[in-house]
């Protein structure tokens, strides 16, 4: 595993999930059971920073509006979530996309055309 690799998977596996449900939210870490969620398959999916990139906040913004739209039109529920580090100075914006899986088909991110992108999980990749 390269050291870009090797150091962003330390970083998800330290950070702290979200999702917006109703009535509240639900915050988790990789590995933890969400009892909340027991039964319903998702992936916690962000346009923002893809790999090393850090394009502006508009950039992120737009492209993550892109995400949510698309997630929308192939017909997934879709509520608002974020990954922060455990400070809460890092926060990503994403998506809880409900029936998007590993296992599903990989998909193409609005952040870039020429890289494919599995959707996220809370499961390591």
């Amino acid at each position: 595993m390269d050291d870009l690799r090797q150091s962003l998977q330390s970083l998800y596996l330290a950070a702290v999930y979200e999702v917006d449900v109703p009535g509240g939210r639900i915050a988790f870490r990789i590995g933890e059971a969400i009892p909340r969620l027991a039964g319903q398959a998702f992936a916690l999916i962000t346009a923002y920073n893809p790999g090393a990139c850090r394009p502006s906040p508009a950039e992120n913004e737009r492209r993550n509006a892109a995400l949510e739209r698309r997630l929308a039109e192939a017909g997934h529920k879709v509520l608002p979530g974020r990954g922060r580090d455990v400070s809460g100075d890092h926060v990503e914006p994403s998506f809880a996309a409900f029936g998007v899986t590993l296992s599903a088909p990989r998909w193409r991110s609005p952040a870039s055309s020429a890289r494919r992108r599995s959707p996220g999980s809370t499961e390591a990749s």
